[in-house]
């Protein structure tokens, strides 16, 4: 060890002893030497070696640790050793002396002192908790807690012999003191926290850890009761036997001290966090049952906007197709009608007769028919015109009077008597006129042979109350040589003007 002047031994520990020893300065030191002797296996050796390059960087960065303040090794004396500040002397007077200077160490505190108040308990615990939530948020357990290392260094609490530090990841070998060890096992940070708790636990009572949970009912009473109540509630937390029961890092311990420390319930924070954690997730799950909620809303109102797009999609495409239907009757009406017209023309009743039962409503259906199909068929039947104001057939438009859309019909309401001549005789002339301009001169010859020769008394002589065609004044088609044959054409067609 260069540069330090041994003095004596001043502790023994499993794998190495610590010696007393003054620097060139003239500081006194702690120096502990670890030989490859005391090792079975050479993997725990360079373990323990291990340990100290992780902690030594950041011992000096955290009062609660102790600073280590050289490392050496030799490997030809098969050892290695490190230098930290000196722990305080266990004298009650403080004076240290080479010859008679023992360490202070909790140990040693509770062996010639006894229990710790409360305070001091909580004061003294939230500093190593401090401490080990340091080296955890580092990745680094201790695997060692106990009384003996933890040293007092100006009146500070710290943890020592760090033999023992490792990674969190590579603590997998069953190390540590029988009594601190949890029930899952060592080298995990809540391991770490359960030998605090333990040693909280020796702090306060003064008893090994050995008996816990074991309290004499009289130490309730002790002053200030209620606050020691509160420390026996943190440490029974921290003692649980599942992991999950105990403090969720070594941060939250410290919150917990310093609050005793400071005269503070710790059930009624508990309480205060029991409820918030409710009110969280009954928050978490109302805004989950909301969000849900909105959800359902939003693929509602989607399916309806397109369920009525569809729907109007649909009802779009069936207008379009009634109206398509609508053309379609009405130029298959009117293509049947001009056959109907012609099949007459050309003496073809039956062809005719069929063109026009093709156009019958069906029961309870729509009539699309026209004055001209009811024309065609009075003439079909040779009878006396009644195509004004006749009475609906059985199941046709509901039984109701058909209104004819004509504007000829809104009159013939009014006067039937006036109307109905002039329809026949205008239907007449217009037949007898197509027949005139569209047959050759035999129809013309005898369409006008007909006048004189084929008239009967019947059809020449006028009705009461009516004169006769070629005599009414302002008569259509006006031509010479037409007048004189319209009434016959007439009778031939079947029409009787009365």
């Amino acid at each position: 060890m260069p540069e330090h002047v041994v003095l004596r031994q001043v502790g023994v520990g499993a794998y190495g002893d610590v010696w007393l020893a003054r620097s060139a300065t003239g500081i006194p030191r702690a120096v502990k030497v670890i030989r490859r002797e005391r090792f079975e296996h050479e993997r725990i050796y360079e373990r323990e070696f291990d340990g100290l390059k992780r902690f030594e960087p950041v011992s000096r960065a955290h009062p609660g640790l102790v600073d280590v303040l050289q490392v050496g090794r030799s490997d030809e004396e098969s050892q290695f050793y490190y230098v930290m500040e000196l722990a305080d002397p266990a004298d009650a007077d403080g004076d240290f002396g080479p010859e008679t200077y023992v360490p202070q160490t909790l140990r040693q505190w509770l062996q010639t002192r006894g229990p710790l108040s409360v305070a001091d308990c909580a004061r003294v615990g939230a500093a190593v908790a401090d401490a080990l939530a340091f080296m955890h948020q580092r990745g680094l357990v201790h695997r060692d807690i106990k009384p003996s290392n933890i040293i007092f260094v100006a009146g500070q609490p710290k943890l020592a012999d760090v033999g023992l530090v490792t990674g969190v990841q590579e603590a997998r070998s069953f190390v540590g003191t029988e009594g601190y060890i949890p029930p899952e096992g060592p080298g995990t940070p809540q391991a770490d926290l359960y030998a605090l708790d333990k040693v909280l636990y020796e702090m306060v009572t003064g008893r090994s850890r050995l008996d816990f949970p074991d309290l004499p009912r009289e130490w309730l009473q002790r002053p200030p009761a209620e606050q020691f109540g509160e420390l026996n509630e943190t440490i029974l937390r921290a003692c649980a036997p599942e992991p999950v029961e105990r403090h969720a890092s070594a941060a939250e311990l410290r919150d917990e001290l310093l609050l005793v420390e400071a005269g503070h319930s710790v059930r009624k924070l508990r309480r205060r966090e029991r409820r918030l954690a409710l009110w969280r997730r009954l928050g978490v799950g109302v805004s989950a049952a909301a969000l849900l909620a909105i959800g359902l809303a939003w693929f509602e109102r989607g399916r309806a906007e397109r369920a009525n797009r569809r729907a109007a999609e649909e009802s779009a495409l069936r207008a379009r197709a009634a109206a398509q239907e609508r053309v379609a009757r009405a130029a298959f009406y009117a293509a049947d009608m001009n056959l109907a017209q012609q099949a007459m023309a050309a003496g073809n009743y039956g062809r005719a007769a069929s063109l026009l039962d093709a156009h019958r409503p069906q029961d309870g259906g729509p009539d699309f028919r026209g004055f001209e199909w009811h024309h065609f068929h009075e003439r079909m039947r040779g009878g006396k015109s009644r195509v004004a104001g006749r009475a609906p057939e059985p199941g046709v438009s509901g039984g109701r009077q058909q209104r004819w859309r004509l504007p000829v019909f809104r009159r013939l309401r009014r006067h039937p008597a006036r109307v109905v001549p002039r329809i026949v005789e205008r239907n007449t002339a217009l037949v007898v006129a197509r027949q005139f301009r569209g047959g050759d001169d035999s129809r013309r010859r005898r369409a006008t042979a007909g006048v004189g020769a084929g008239s009967t008394a019947a059809n020449s002589r006028p009705r009461s109350g009516h004169r006769p065609l070629a005599k009414r004044p302002g008569a259509r088609f006006a031509q010479p040589g037409v007048q004189s044959w319209r009434r016959p054409a007439a009778a031939r067609c079947g029409y009787d003007p009365v």
